[in-house]
């Protein structure tokens, strides 16, 4: 049996300043009342999490959402999820089932995420929740903003937290509508009746509890959205907000700021080419006679690589909240979740720093725990933390010529000791057969990716099979069989041949689509590994 710790989007195998801070105080009312010292018994409370808002919008047209915890069913259309399922389970008919400790009222943290949309109050507020009775309402103020289309998709996301630590979060779709290339559309209110909408159907799992690690000490949303403008340019914007149950209640931050997305996405390029240069896939770096100081060389720029993206990317609010856990937990500061619908930025690899110089840690990927869960419409929610897999399929393409991997049996030496092993042969038909009936378990591909650029901003994405075949993206969505249930965890140990001024683009490209379309976790490299160092 193979266990595997579970982050979505994972890469630890292998630009402009950030702009001013603007922290919000969650709530004008000071709700708290609950020493976060004590440890009172707990009790499990049940409630619907209802979010009231129209079903559709006009663009630039102003509209309220309600969102509260009620003892009856009133929006059937959303879907919860759980982001700590000892403390927080989701029931048949769509309740969170929170346990919570014994008192008569608890305040609850409501932060909003509204990609599309802009605020027009605040996007952390709270409500009171009662052992007897629905909570109050956190009532937010938004604006759609304008679309160039006819109409454009849109979700909220809704999360639920109390003195500093995840429950859950509940997401609602809502459509943005351009009245003036679109039929007419009157905005109105989402129905009140229904069957519950639960998550996808899932084949049952072996989960492995870890009672020392019930929530992250330190949670990071991240979302980004994509607006463009009338001139066609795209600008970007950012929602970051940061939790922690060792935070006292005032410290949940919510950031809005312009994220530097193009420049990000140019620097991680450039970075990644010169990591490229010591180490190519099917380049045997040990083997030259300069390994010993071209391995220092590039741990060194690697290290400089990390220091800058902590400086130059890592947003001022996490930068807070690191520190401060850091001072507050000492080494019981362990562990880090990014839940982000944009994977490009490394945080494993970003080296913290003080402002004044005084400390400086390691890579985060190797002091901490630490790994990105992929957002929106995850089919997994949120993962397990760990997940026991009985089958292990390695995908292994035998090349020829200049294609070989000398190193790719040293990996599958490895491998074939593990139980459930089973290898797949490197041809299309093979493959057909494999993902067209996709048993559960870890799928290892040994070998080389590909990505190309047709016209310029656009990427295609390849896997290279034997026989000079290749296998795109859009092909192997084409094999599957829907939605897969079985929820397999991919390991690609492949990188670019060729074009490793483009070697990112791996991670934008298969990650999320595998993640997507079911999977229950991805782990690639970054950038091109040797191939000694792959084995």
């Amino acid at each position: 049996m193979i266990s595997s710790r579970l982050g979505e989007v994972d890469g630890t195998s292998r630009g402009a300043g950030i702009a001013p801070v603007f922290i919000e105080d969650p709530t004008d009312e000071d709700l708290t009342d609950e020493d976060p010292t004590e440890e009172p018994n707990t009790i499990n409370l049940s409630r619907y999490p209802t979010v009231e808002s129209p079903d559709k919008v006009e663009m630039e047209r102003e509209f309220s959402v309600e969102v509260s915890l009620t003892e009856n069913l009133i929006t059937p259309e959303v879907t919860p999820t759980s982001f700590n399922k000892e403390k927080v389970k989701i029931t048949p008919k769509g309740k969170l089932s929170m346990q919570l400790s014994d008192r008569e009222e608890w305040k609850i943290d409501v932060a909003l995420s509204a990609p599309g949309f802009e605020y027009l109050n605040k996007d952390l507020l709270s409500v009171r929740l009662y052992k007897s009775g629905g909570s109050t309402k956190a009532v937010f103020r938004l604006r759609a903003r304008k679309i160039h289309g006819p109409q454009r998709d849109g979700q909220l996301y809704v999360t639920f937290l109390h003195r500093g630590a995840l429950l859950a979060e509940v997401t609602r779709d809502i459509e943005i509508i351009n009245p003036k290339m679109s039929e007419s559309i009157v905005t109105v209110p989402a129905p009140k009746a229904a069957s519950a909408k639960v998550p996808v159907d899932r084949k049952p799992v072996s989960i492995g509890s870890d009672d020392s690690e019930e929530s992250p000490d330190l949670a990071v949303f991240i979302l980004s959205d994509d607006i463009i403008l009338s001139d066609g340019k795209r600008r970007y914007k950012t929602q970051v907000t940061i939790s922690s149950p060792h935070f006292s209640y005032l410290e949940n931050f919510v950031l809005k700021e312009a994220y530097p997305e193009p420049e990000l996405t140019a620097w991680l390029g450039s970075k990644y080419a010169k990591f490229s240069g010591y180490s190519v896939r099917g380049v045997a770096l040990a083997d030259k006679p300069d390994a010993p100081s071209l391995n220092e060389e590039a741990v060194s720029m690697m290290r400089g690589v990390g220091k800058k993206l902590y400086r130059k990317f890592a947003p001022a609010v996490f930068k807070k909240a690191f520190w401060e856990l850091v001072d507050k937990r000492g080494e019981d500061f362990r562990s880090i979740q990014i839940i982000t619908n944009n994977p490009r930025l490394p945080w494993e690899l970003m080296i913290p720093r003080r402002e004044d110089g005084t400390d400086e840690r390691d890579f985060l990927g190797l002091e901490y725990q630490i790994a990105r869960w992929h957002r929106p419409h995850p089919p997994l929610a949120f993962p397990p933390r760990s997940l026991s897999l009985t089958n292990l399929m390695v995908i292994a393409p035998e090349y020829e010529g200049p294609d070989r991997l000398p190193g790719q049996a040293k990996e599958l030496e490895a491998l074939e000791v593990q139980e459930g092993y089973r290898k797949i042969d490197g041809r299309f038909d093979a493959l057909e057969t494999l993902f067209g009936e996709l048993p559960s378990g870890i799928i290892h591909f040994s070998g080389h990716g590909l990505v190309k650029e047709p016209s310029k901003g656009v990427h295609e994405y390849f896997i290279r099979l034997e026989n000079g075949k290749e296998l795109d993206l859009d092909a192997w969505e084409g094999l599957l069989p829907g939605q897969v249930r079985t929820h397999p965890f991919f390991f690609f140990n492949a990188c670019e041949v060729g074009q490793s001024h483009r070697v990112a683009n791996i991670v934008d490209g298969w990650a999320i689509a595998m993640l997507e379309t079911g999977a229950s976790g991805y782990i690639g490299p970054l950038w091109p590994i040797g191939d000694k160092g792959a084995a």
